[in-house]
Formats: C-alpha cells, structure tokens, sequence
C-alpha cells in the first residue's frame, strides 16, 4: 500500500531539488529580478514603461520557465482580478531585459486599448476588429523589442541586439531574419526599417498566433452548448477600442504616416491580407453573433456547429498550407511596399490596393510568395 506521507516528503525532496538546479544555474529569481529590472530603468523608454507599471501597480514576478510555460506573460489574476507581469528566469540576462520591455509593451498598449487594471482581452462583439488588433498589438510588441535592441547597439551596447539575433523561438527569427535583409536597413532609415519590420511581422510572422485565437473561438463555442450560454458569453466579453491615431500604437508608423491614413483604415486592411479560411471563419464568427437574437435553439446548433470546424480547421492547418487569394497575395505585396516608402500616400495606396479587382477568375494557391525586397 502506498504510504501517502512517504510520497509528499518525495514529491518535497524532488522540488527542491529542482529549486536548487533551477536556482544553480540561472540565479536567484529575486536576485535576477533586481538586475533585469536595473538595467532596463537605465534605458528612457525603459524607465518609462516601468513607471507605467509602478503607478498602477502591477507586480512583476520572475519566476521558474516550467512554471510559467514561455518567456513572459502580461495576465489577468483571477483571484484578485488584477494585471500582473511575469517573466521567465532563464539565466540569460539580456533576453529577459527585452522579454520584460515587450510585456510593459503590451502594458502600455491596455492603457490604450481598454484598461490597465483589468486588462484587454479578444472578445466575440467584434471578433474581426478584436482578432486583427491582437496580432497588431504583438507585431508591435516584437518591434519595439527590436528596435530597443538596435538603438542599445547604436550606442554601443550589442548586448541585446546578440541576444535577440541569436534568438530561438519563431519570431526572434522573423525579426532576425528581416534585419538581415531589410530593403531598407536600421542604420540608413530607422523610420522606414520600423515600418518594415512590423508590417514583415504582420504578413509572415504571426501564423501561430493566429491559429491559438482561433483554437479559443472553437473553445467559447464548444463550452457555449445552448444559445443562452453563447449570449452570455458575448455580453460578458469586453470591446477592444481601436488604436488612437496619435498613440503608442500608431507610433511604429510616425506622425508622417499618421497624418495619411488611421489605425481603423490599417486595421481593416491588415483582416483583407489574412489567409481567406480565416477571414470566412471570422466572418462565421461575426454572423453568429450578428443574427443570435433570431435564431431558434436549432439554428444555434447549426451555426455553432459550422463556426467551431471553420475555427478549429485553421487552427488545424500548417501555416505554410494557408490559402491566400491572389487579390490577398497583391494586397500584401502594395502594403509591404507602401511600409518602406519614405514619402507616403498610405491612404491612397490602401485604398486603391483594397479596391482593386482583376479581370481574372479568384485562383488558390498553396504557397505564399516571398514579400518583395527579402
């Protein structure tokens, strides 16, 4: 028989003796936790998100990666229902100073977007504006990482800009990536090579992403089993405001750009280049919620039924076997371009690019085109 005290003084001796490894080599949470913090403070843009946090006083944990799954998280507490950050001690001293600058990132843009203290999450009341702006406020997020370490390495600290070059997760090497063969490089025009980076980051870097929202779509109608459960859920969510036209968001393209087009316009041009299963799956998102009050229990079941397979086949569909309609292909190709223009009409170009039709049949393809330049 098994002696359930023998067991909890083994379950005792086996984590700590993962504390004492944890802690063997990559330092005391505590102790990382004052360093990262330190070092971040001493940059400006750095010391200003962190006085963002200290005056909503958001706690900022740094704690074992097997706890916490990935190198950082910005989330709700549901036992106080309050925003805190969290960020991985992996040991690796300049790759948490930029993990902890992209969650007060993402910080920042709750401030914009909806609330710091009780945070902004995807919600189904719009779900194409809510989807679309998620994956804009990541591509921000992982560009101004970037440019913190690009701007660390003009003053000549290479420290972050190795970390980051030498990175191991997917968007690391979409950045990295792109640095190497940016049209228009950081050192020749940091304003264009931001506008680049993050519309290169929109276009080709945030498949996995995407596919987790739509895995939380399958999720909210498969726990939502009866109309009224779906109702629920619908008015229980928040509404993500938009992006302001002269606030941190809109900073990846500057006043110039701003002065030419909206985060709305960019927004709804950005949901135009997305692969077209998931534009049609967003859109059966949309209807469901659009024509619930007339539905019968039964038209729910149907439209529940067809929304979740929709959202759970692109979240089951290799990124590299996405479909793209060739109108989708030349959008993404005028948005690429009109990113890097020194000089830009960016209203004009999206609007033409959006309201541009060929004389040719809609044709699939199977394999993405490479962005032009790189």
């Amino acid at each position: 028989m098994t002696n359930p005290a023998a067991q909890n003084m083994r379950a005792k001796m086996n984590e700590t003796v993962r504390e004492f490894c944890h802690e063997l080599f990559h330092g005391k949470d505590d102790k990382r936790r004052t360093q990262v913090m330190d070092l971040l403070y001493t940059t400006p843009e750095g010391k200003a998100l962190l006085d963002i946090a200290a005056q909503h006083d958001v706690p900022i944990r740094f704690t074992r990666t097997g706890n916490l799954g990935v190198m950082g998280s910005l989330s709700k507490q549901p036992e106080d229902a309050t925003v805190s950050v969290a960020v991985a001690n992996t040991g690796n001293v300049p790759q948490m100073v930029m993990t902890l600058y992209h969650e007060l990132r993402h910080l920042q843009q709750q401030g914009e977007m909806g609330s710091i203290e009780t945070g902004v999450f995807r919600s189904l009341k719009n779900v194409g504006r809510s989807h679309i702006l998620s994956m804009m406020q990541e591509a921000d997020a992982f560009t101004t990482e970037a440019m913190f370490a690009l701007q660390r390495k003009s003053e000549g600290d290479q420290q972050y800009y190795d970390s980051m070059m030498r990175g191991a997760h997917d968007l690391a090497r979409v950045s990295a990536g792109y640095i190497k063969k940016a049209p228009v490089s950081f050192d020749e025009n940091p304003d264009a090579f931001r506008r680049g980076l993050f519309t290169h980051i929109m276009l080709e870097g945030l498949a996995g992403y995407s596919a987790g929202y739509f895995i939380s779509y399958a999720m909210v109608f498969a726990r939502a089993e009866t109309k009224e459960d779906f109702a629920a859920t619908v008015a229980a969510g928040p509404e993500m405001r938009m992006a302001d036209n002269d606030g941190p968001m809109a900073s990846v393209y500057g006043s110039k750009y701003m002065s030419k087009t909206s985060m709305s316009l960019a927004a709804s041009i950005f949901i135009k280049t997305l692969p077209l299963p998931e534009q049609q799956a967003l859109k059966l998102v949309e209807k469901t919620v659009r024509d619930l009050p007339k539905m019968t229990e039964d038209e729910y079941q149907v439209a529940r039924e067809t929304a979740k397979a929709a959202a759970l086949a692109v979240y089951q569909t290799d990124s590299r076997d996405l479909v793209y309609s060739i109108e989708g292909d030349n959008l993404r190709a005028a948005v690429a371009t009109a990113a890097i223009a020194d000089t830009p009409a960016l209203r004009d170009d999206f609007a033409k690019a959006a309201a541009r039709r060929h004389g040719m049949p809609r044709m699939f393809q199977t394999n993405k085109p490479a962005s032009p330049g790189f």
